[in-house]
């Protein structure tokens, strides 16, 4: 009996047995592949198929020929995924790994959709020469074009990505900025105006050299006398003086003076009325002597250092001056006009439109711009002597701010002399690639003058002129330069600082304080002192003209010439909206 209850029970024990095992070879299996991994790359495991969108949106699949999962670009689409016999896959970015889930071995196809960028953008219409943007339209975005910044603005987006179309529209104006300026010409604009100002030109027919008996009255130094040549009409100075004076009576008029050492860059010193020389060359070198009459009585001042039996000699001749009113641009004036400029992606200001005369472009009227602040302080030249062409401040305006560079490292990058370095990094600071053609290559005027009394308006003729020292060049070309003494001169509004009121006495409420250049701070122009090697014009921080040292650090603004060719795109020129400029199109 006991050996049939258990055969009875082995054999129940036995169908259990098959039951469990059908019923678990019935179940379904959770397998986990692990993507293999070749050269850092991820491959899928054999029952997998992986298939790739060809373009978005496009619904195509291919196959991929070696089975890497991509690294960017792609995203797995869950709903078309899948295996044959109905089992799921799911892929894991974080673990690399794919799950299948599936009652029985079967083929499964991974599709991966196209993944677009953030944000697309279709350009319509686009102008083969000058256009504006008419319209923008986005799908789930809010956006707008901000013309200042030449960009789309995109926000509120409520999907992963957006698709944006630019659509532009011809303009009906094509206003070229320089006309555009030129039309403004008598009319008030802000606190200012713009105006057609005049210049001079100055040339001059000179006398003969003036004999002993010209020089009325002339009362010698008793300590350091002056030496009179009477075969060469000429006076000397061959002791060491702290001062020699010789006094004398002129007959009325304008005077040259003309002076030279035996030894040349003597250091000494030589003044008549307004002019002043420190630098002497074995050449003789001639410069107005601004009020050398005095009815009162004249005289000459020198200091002769007597090194290696040095001397300084000197004579005057009468001059007649001949002037020529010459246009000196249309310029914006006053405390504060509307003339700003959205250029480099930050302001300039407008100084005006001006003609081949001043920039050598011939046939061609350029607008003329200034940075709105001031780059750096600089020094004009390491080596401290006032020749521009070759100044450390124009290699490192036209070299590394030009070119968007860093120049602190370029050997012209100096806040004083050569014993400071300064910042010259101007990789984000300098001329951005889409803005440098828009640059012309000109002429920049290197003329110069021996004193700070003079006016804007013959300041404008001394510039253009060929009063340099020691035969240096009166011009030069580039893309970057300095503003000259008369752009700040013609800045203060001329119904409050008469333009007959001399640069060395802007120092006023009526002329500084009306001038929309003024309140930077010292800042360097480009014009040098003709009677000295080093000294160069500057507008100081009191709100006159002076000469400072070359290799000083004073404040440096760029300047540059736009092309013929920038257009007006919008704004009036206010700091709310400044003016906002392009060129024509290249299709």
């Amino acid at each position: 009996m006991k050996k049939k209850i258990i055969a009875v029970f082995s054999v129940f024990i036995a169908i259990i047995l098959v039951l469990v095992i059908i019923v678990y070879n019935n179940s379904y299996k959770n397998d986990v592949y692990v993507e293999n991994k070749t050269n850092n790359k991820n491959k899928v495991p054999g029952l997998i198929s992986l298939m790739l969108e060809t373009k978005f949106g496009s619904g195509i699949y291919n196959v991929s020929p070696d089975g890497i999962v991509p690294a960017k670009g792609y995203e797995l689409n869950t709903e078309k995924s899948g295996c044959e016999n109905g089992g799921t896959i799911t892929y894991n970015k974080t673990t690399k790994k794919f799950i299948l889930k599936s009652n029985i071995s079967t083929k499964c196809y991974a599709y991966f959709d196209v993944v677009p960028p953030d944000v697309t953008l279709a350009i319509t219409n686009r102008p083969t020469t000058y256009g504006k943007l008419g319209s923008i339209n986005c799908t789930n975005s809010n956006a707008t074009y901000n013309q200042k910044y030449n960009r789309v603005e995109i926000s509120s987006i409520d999907k992963k990505f957006t698709s944006c179309t630019l659509n532009y529209t011809d303009s009906t104006s094509k206003v070229n900025l320089a006309d555009y300026i030129i039309g403004l010409s008598g009319t008030t604009q802000g606190t200012g105006k713009v105006v057609n100002e005049i210049g001079q030109i100055r040339s001059d027919t000179d006398g003969n050299k003036l004999i002993l008996s010209e020089y009325g009255n002339y009362v010698n130094d008793e300590n350091y006398p002056f030496v009179w040549d009477s075969t060469n009409l000429t006076w000397k100075s061959d002791i060491n003086s702290d001062g020699a004076v010789l006094n004398f009576e002129l007959s009325e008029g304008e005077y040259k003076i003309c002076y030279k050492s035996n030894i040349d860059n003597y250091e000494g010193d030589i003044s008549i009325g307004d002019f002043y020389a420190d630098s002497f060359t074995t050449s003789f070198q001639c410069e107005i002597a601004t009020n050398a009459y005095d009815s009162s009585g004249s005289y000459i001042s020198v200091i002769n250092n007597n090194v290696d039996n040095g001397y300084i000699e000197f004579y005057l001749q009468k001059t007649t001056p001949n002037y020529e009113q010459v246009n000196a641009g249309i310029r914006y004036e006053g405390k504060n006009p509307n003339n700003y400029i959205w250029f480099n992606n930050e302001y300039w200001r407008i100084i005006g439109v001006f003609d081949s005369a001043s920039h050598g472009v011939s046939g061609k009227n350029l607008v003329k711009i200034i940075r709105a602040d001031v780059l750096d302080g600089l020094a004009w030249n390491k080596s401290n002597t006032n020749d521009w062409t070759a100044s450390s401040l124009k290699s490192l305006l036209n070299g590394a701010y030009y070119n968007a560079q860093d120049g602190t490292s370029s050997g012209y990058c100096y806040g004083y002399s050569t014993t400071a370095t300064a910042n010259c990094d101007y990789t984000k600071r300098g001329i951005q690639s889409g803005y440098r053609g828009m640059i012309a290559n000109v002429t920049w005027h290197l003329g110069g003058y021996s004193s700070t009394s003079a006016t804007a308006e013959a300041f404008y003729g001394y510039e253009r002129g060929t009063t340099v020292y020691s035969e240096r060049p009166t011009s030069t070309t580039g893309y970057i330069g300095l503003m000259y003494p008369s752009d700040y001169g013609y800045s203060a509004l001329s119904s409050s600082c008469a333009r007959t009121i001399n640069l060395s006495s802007y120092n006023s409420a009526t002329c500084a304080g009306q001038s929309w250049l003024y309140g930077k701070g010292g800042e360097w122009t480009l014009t040098p002192d003709s009677s000295s090697s080093n000294f160069v014009f500057t507008l100081s921080s009191r709100g006159v003209v002076y000469i400072i040292s070359a290799n000083y650090g004073y404040g440096s603004r760029p300047v540059l010439y736009l092309d013929a060719s920038v257009y007006k795109i919008d704004g009036d020129g206010s700091l709310n909206n400044p003016y906002i400029v392009g060129m024509w199109w290249v299709s």
